[in-house]
């Protein structure tokens, strides 16, 4: 199992598709200091399984591995590796991402 963890203090930016096609990646930690996260940026990650976000990011957070925008208000990506036979989403989510599924 390949995770993946970015440092801290140098990342602030997730990038398109930074990680295409990986199929070793199965968890994500994004830092507080990631203030921009491309919405398909581990979408060809079909093993992934969690992308867990840092309590202090000021942008996103995740529930149990799927992220969400701090406001729980969108969802923005879950995981393709995720093994569940069904996802509810939160109460209060008003959009589902444009690469959330």
């Amino acid at each position: 199992m390949l995770k993946e963890a970015f440092s801290d203090s140098l990342c602030q930016k997730v990038i398109i598709k930074l990680y295409d096609k990986n199929t070793l990646l199965k968890e994500v930690n994004i830092p507080s200091s990631v203030i921009n996260y491309s919405p398909n940026a581990f979408a060809s990650c079909h093993d992934l399984e969690n992308i867990y976000v840092d309590d202090n990011n000021l942008n996103y957070l995740d529930i149990d591995g799927v992220v969400y925008t701090k406001d729980l208000r969108v969802i923005y990506e879950y995981p393709a590796g995720r093994k569940d036979a069904s996802y509810i989403i939160d109460s209060n989510i008003t959009t589902i991402g444009q690469y959330a599924f």
